[in-house]
């Protein structure tokens, strides 16, 4: 049935097990609860078919086109969609588990809820599809463009981001723990609220991200650039920023506990009431940081760039600051008192003058 034209015709829940399709045209055809399983599709016409229901499990559609197609609900488990054009499919709640995805062409198909796991994404083009609750934990996704992606919800527990394209994505309470994100570019994205613990975000472009509540433990930014990123509230005990770019960020009341932010970059950064007890900060740019009643207990602060840095209200007890630059500091933190300093006398009050008698 090779190059057959099937165009607009009815083969619901057909038998087509293992039929060889290549090159069909099956453009607008019904194959809902249809059985194509082991099918071969290769660059097979399917634009605006209906397959809801349908068994594609080890199917063959590489280089189909699926345009417009809706898979809702079809069995799509080591599917293999290599160079398939599924632009605007609708794959809502389908699964794929382990599919073939590699460079595909998904841009703004609905992929709600679906099951992406351990799928290959590599190089795919994602640009502005819903894969809201979707499940891509274990997923490969290197250098995929998600550009514009709603990802809210998602989870990418161990999925492999590297060099990926997530411009003003929105991955806002998405699962993102032990997630490999290398060298992403994560500008202006919505993370709020995302669990990033253990990932690695070494020299990812985060310029502009919302991060605010977002949990970062332990993971790794080292020589990221957050520029401008909103953090406030943000969970970094632990986490790894050293050489990272923050300047301009918006760290307020932030859990900073043990952060390395050795070399890093926070000039203009706001620390207003984080928690930076422990913290390394050897060799920082703080220059005109808002350090306002942060916690800096016990911080190594060696070698840093305080220039011009607020630190009213701010705890410095037991704060390690040799060789740090202080110029133009406001407040200049006190002094500890020396043991041997004499305390000076209080001046005391004139005597008052007794009144003339009258």
């Amino acid at each position: 049935m090779q190059n057959a034209n099937l165009q607009n015709a009815n083969l619901q829940s057909t038998n087509l097990k293992n039929a060889d399709l290549e090159g069909a045209n099956l453009q607008g055809a019904h194959m809902s609860g249809a059985n194509l399983a082991g099918a071969h599709l290769r660059g097979a016409n399917l634009r605006g078919a209906t397959l809801m229901g349908a068994d594609l499990r080890g199917t063959d559609l590489t280089s189909a086109d699926s345009r417009g197609a809706n898979f809702r609900g079809a069995k799509l488990q080591s599917v293999n969609f290599r160079s398939a054009n599924l632009y605007g499919a609708h794959l809502r709640g389908g699964n794929l588990a382990g599919a073939h995805l590699y460079d595909v062409n998904l841009q703004h198909a609905d992929l709600a809820g679906a099951n992406l796991s351990g799928a290959s994404l590599q190089t795919g083009k994602l640009q502005s599809a819903n894969l809201q609750t979707a499940d891509l934990h274990g997923a490969k996704l290197q250098g995929a463009n998600l550009q514009g992606a709603n990802m809210q919800g998602a989870h990418l527990q161990g999925a492999n981001l590297q060099s990926a394209t997530i411009y003003g994505a929105t991955l806002y309470s998405a699962d993102m723990t032990r997630a490999d994100v290398r060298g992403a570019n994560l500008q202006n994205a919505d993370l709020g609220l995302v669990n990033l613990q253990g990932a690695n975000l070494q020299k990812a472009n985060l310029y502009g991200a919302g991060l605010n509540g977002a949990s970062l433990q332990h993971a790794i930014f080292q020589d990221a650039n957050l520029q401008n990123a909103r953090m406030q509230g943000a969970k970094l005990q632990g986490a790894n920023f050293s050489g990272a770019t923050l300047y301009g960020t918006d760290l307020t009341g932030a859990n900073m506990y043990q952060t390395n932010l050795q070399g890093a970059n926070l000039q203009t950064a706001i620390l207003q009431t984080a928690n930076l007890q422990g913290a390394n900060l050897a060799n920082a740019n703080l220059q005109n940081a808002n350090l306002r009643g942060a916690s800096l207990l016990n911080a190594i602060l060696q070698h840093a760039d305080l220039q011009g840095a607020d630190l009213q209200g701010a705890n410095l007890q037991g704060a390690k600051m040799q060789s740090a630059n202080l110029y133009n500091l406001s407040p200049m933190p006190a002094p500890a008192p020396s043991p041997h300093t004499v305390p000076t006398p209080a001046p005391s009050s004139p005597p008052a003058h007794p009144r003339p008698p009258r």
